[in-house]
């Protein structure tokens, strides 16, 4: 049985700890060798919260790599400002790219094509 610590579970504080040790990696991979200092104090209550709402490690790194290179984002880039940005950011990789929105709309159009040329079949049969 997991115990609270706090506000949280052992789950929830482990993933905030992995996230907080994997950030200044990320920023300066991202930042081309900029240093990040993680203030536990700070930054904890915001890593639990990413955690919770995204609990797919890699796919929260992904999203943490789109924030340190989002034009909204504030400097210096804490987990806090993430935070407030993630849902954005979520919204923004989960949203089709430009191809295949176009391959979407060019289907949609081949069947909206397609359904009113039988319309135009049928009338023509029918005549009514």
């Amino acid at each position: 049985m997991e115990r609270s610590t706090g506000y949280t579970n052992d789950v929830v504080a482990e993933a905030a700890g992995r996230l907080l040790d994997r950030y200044p990696e990320i920023y300066a991979e991202v930042h081309r060798g900029a240093r990040y200092l993680v203030r536990p104090v700070r930054d904890y209550a915001a890593a639990c919260a990413l955690v919770t709402g995204w609990p797919d490690a890699a796919y929260l790194e992904r999203m943490l790599r789109a924030f340190l290179v989002h034009p909204q984002r504030l400097k210096p880039g804490t987990p806090a400002q993430f935070l407030a940005l993630a849902p954005e950011i979520d919204a923004e990789l989960r949203a089709p790219s430009k191809e295949e929105a176009d391959a979407a709309l060019r289907t949609k159009q081949i069947a909206d094509a397609k359904a009113y040329t039988d319309r135009m079949a049928r009338i023509g049969r029918d005549g009514a």
